[in-house]
């Protein structure tokens, strides 16, 4: 909550009173501390270091950390200048400075910049009708140094990866608006602000917006997907977490950004060891996500740390299964990994070597699974026998194999994974007593199939997984 004050010589105070400020009071300490170049630190208070014989400022809300600052040092320069220095990596016209710096420029370099002002239109527009050969340098280094803070704010200003990831590009370094500047959050004045307000009145309409939201893309990962840890017991807290967040989600090589997110919550335990809400925006959504992380769960996925879950499968040219993060997700949200498994099932029927992996992560995540329902009802006797389910499967399928018989044994398995992802429990039950009749072999795990098939799945997916013509490799690779 930003509200107008008068205590000590600071006149506003921005409160963590919900994410949106916080994640503005995060960004906006950013700003406050900039010191690069022309500029110094600014004067700010942290309210949670007052001392309590200092009091607190009559207009703030009892047990909320914020910051006391002068709102006239919140100036158009000075914020497009820090959004340059935090976002470097993105603004094109510092690339072509870097280049254009260089002692010698190659052909690829000259292509470069070409390529470059096209990218952007307010590039286009000022460097466009020159094109670069090499010799017209001074030329563009003096266009870019006459035009910067209006390259800046252009590019800043459109670029997904920045503002416009975010808020209303319309609304950038407004003051104040009657609707909130956040994407998700803003309002179409021309065609819907008389459908917001109660019983079609607009005027009943309560908006809540501030210049400081302006700060709130600073606070946020910058990835394809951002995140922002809103863990606002105090604003030092919130600060560390996502500095050290941030840390994490940097120093990892993975290329999608959710995989990124889960490994960084993994890593996590040093720093996150509570209840903690984490607020997601995708870049090429208008929607804010929040994603209520629960300790519990926190802690069971940082229990996979050494598990190498890595599976992709292509099911269309825009999704991909990803097991990892099939994984993760449910983790998170306290979910059962059943569809995974049964899915994963039916790859592994593929006589492929991607078939093959399939049916060696399977192996993991059945062991993950019956762990997860373990912490609801699972004993150490219904632990057994998920290794018993599973020895007897390769047990039958070097059967099938020492007696010429790889068709049969396909055809078996490929009837009983159809049962079980049908959920035909009784088909299921058919099917195992006729394989244990054909084989000559008991089936002794079967027994609490035939019993309670719900609640003893795990059993038939530890069973059927192990089937398979190549057994022997299959459980070696297992193994390893």
């Amino acid at each position: 909550m930003k509200q107008k004050t008068d205590y000590e010589g600071y006149d506003t105070l921005l409160q963590l009173s919900d994410w949106r400020f916080s994640a503005a009071a995060l960004g906006l300490l950013e700003y406050l501390n900039f010191s690069v170049g022309k500029y110094e630190k600014l004067d700010y208070k942290i309210l949670s270091d007052m001392k309590e014989s200092d009091g607190l400022p009559k207009e703030a809300i009892r047990g909320l950390d914020g910051i006391l600052y002068h709102s006239s040092d919140i100036t158009e320069e000075r914020y497009l200048d820090f959004a340059e220095y935090w976002f470097r990596s993105e603004m094109t016209h510092c690339k072509i400075m870097d280049i254009l710096d260089g002692d010698s420029l190659s052909d690829d370099d000259i292509k470069k910049v070409n390529d470059m002002v096209k990218s952007k239109k307010v590039l286009q527009n000022l460097l466009g009708k020159v094109k670069f050969n090499g010799e017209n340098s001074e030329e563009y280094i003096g266009i870019i140094q006459k035009n910067r803070y209006h390259i800046i704010k252009e590019i800043y200003r459109y670029s997904p990866m920045m503002y416009r990831g975010f808020n209303n590009t319309n609304l950038l370094l407004t003051q104040e608006n009657p609707h909130c500047r956040l994407q998700g959050y803003n309002v179409d004045e021309g065609r819907k602000s008389k459908y917001v307000g109660y019983a079609f009145d607009k005027d009943t309409f309560v908006g809540n917006d501030c210049i400081e939201f302006d700060f709130i893309p600073f606070a946020f990962s910058n990835t394809r997907e951002g995140y922002f840890i809103n863990n606002n017991f105090d604003l030092n807290t919130l600060k560390q977490t996502n500095h050290k967040f941030m840390q994490e989600i940097n120093g990892t090589e993975e290329k999608n950004s959710r995989t990124k997110l889960y490994l960084a919550l993994k890593n996590s335990a040093d720093y996150i060891r509570y209840d903690v809400e984490i607020i997601i925006k995708p870049r090429d959504d208008e929607q804010y996500q929040t994603l209520f992380v629960r300790a519990d769960r926190l802690k069971a996925l940082q229990e996979l740390q050494s598990d190498n879950l890595k599976f992709n499968y292509k099911i269309t040219d825009d999704y991909y299964f990803n097991l990892e993060n099939e994984v993760y997700n449910r983790c998170l949200n306290n979910e059962l990994l059943d569809s995974c498994i049964e899915f994963m099932l039916k790859l592994g029927t593929e006589n492929t070597e991607q078939g093959k992996t399939a049916r060696i992560q399977n192996a993991k995540i059945i062991d993950i699974n019956e762990k997860w329902k373990g912490e609801l009802r699972m004993s150490d006797n219904e632990k057994l026998n998920i290794k018993s389910a599973r020895a007897t499967g390769y047990s039958v399928s070097e059967w099938f194999m020492d007696n010429d018989g790889e068709n049969k044994l396909k055809s078996y398995k490929q009837k009983l994974i159809s049962s079980i992802v049908a959920h035909d429990y009784d088909r299921m039950n058919e099917i195992l007593l006729n394989l244990s009749s054909y084989t000559g072999k008991e089936l002794t795990f079967a027994y609490q199939l035939f019993e309670n098939p719900e609640n003893n799945i795990g059993l038939a997916y530890a069973f059927a997984n192990a089937l398979t013509p190549d057994v022997k490799n299959f459980n070696k690779k297992e193994n390893e």
